[in-house]
């Protein structure tokens, strides 16, 4: 079964409400990381009633922020949806401080916390701080407009999941004004209307895309694939920020490819 890219985005949403209604009104305390792991002379040094309400509200704390975020993106602010995905990292960490309250394992007779939960802590907001950076650079990455440089020998698409394009493994370049729906995401990041990387398109199917902006026109590259050396050369779809700019680099394109 194929999902849209907007039943993608918000199904996270959907999970994280069920997961906080089954643990905060219908004590599906096994749902709880850590706790469904312990053992049952661990669990009796648990406040579990009050860590599930704590969890429940969590999920929903979280599903908002996603939904939220998810909806700027799919209107089109940008900026604003990830401002919204950054606060996901300091209140993931903050439930994490949070939650240990409700243990009384990580607890020392003087009901400071004790030094092995002050490690597991420790590793777990390292954790979170090192996916933070990451995801924030490659955020970042996709965000950038797309470098495209062609010469007389290759066409080059820079930046993340950019490639080298010999121009004779080129087959076709059409400037298109209706882009196949996208049924999935393979392999790439999406960022509002910014789409760089592998997606399947109805009727396409597997296809490379560079994109930033979701409107036309745009520009489609067919390649050989035995030419290419590959076992599926996937075609590659491009645009740039302007309608203008698209067209202006359609036609640099075109006339190296054509003349080659």
């Amino acid at each position: 079964m194929q999902f849209t890219m907007l039943g993608l985005m918000f199904l996270p949403v959907l999970i994280l409400l069920i997961l906080g209604i089954m643990v905060k009104y219908f004590k599906a305390y096994w749902l709880i990381s850590g706790y469904n792991t312990m053992s049952a002379e661990k669990k009796k040094n648990v406040d579990v009633v009050a860590l599930s309400k704590f969890t429940g509200n969590f999920c929903f704390a979280l599903a908002v922020l996603i939904g939220v975020a998810s909806a700027l993106l799919t209107g089109g602010y940008d900026v604003a949806a990830g401002v919204v995905f950054a606060l996901l990292f300091p209140v993931s960490i903050y439930m994490l401080i949070k939650a240990q309250q409700y243990d009384g394992n990580t607890r020392n007779s003087d009901g400071t916390m004790n030094r092995k939960a002050k490690i597991k802590l420790g590793l777990s907001i390292a954790f979170l701080v090192i996916t933070a950076i990451v995801v924030s650079i490659l955020l970042y990455q996709s965000y950038q407009p797309t470098e495209v440089l062609i010469t007389e020998e290759y066409l080059e698409i820079k930046g993340l999941y950019g490639e080298k394009i010999v121009m004779t493994d080129i087959t076709e370049i059409a400037l298109i004004q209706e882009l196949p729906p996208i049924t999935s995401r393979t392999n790439g990041a999406a960022i509002g209307e910014r789409k760089k990387g592998h997606f399947r398109l109805k009727d396409l199917g597997a296809a490379k895309l560079f994109l930033d902006r979701g409107k036309p026109p745009f520009i489609f590259i067919e390649r050989d694939a035995q030419e290419a050396k590959e076992a599926k050369a996937k075609p590659i779809i491009i645009n740039t920020v302007s309608e203008e700019k698209t067209r202006e680099l359609y036609d640099a394109l075109f006339a190296v490819w054509k003349k080659g």
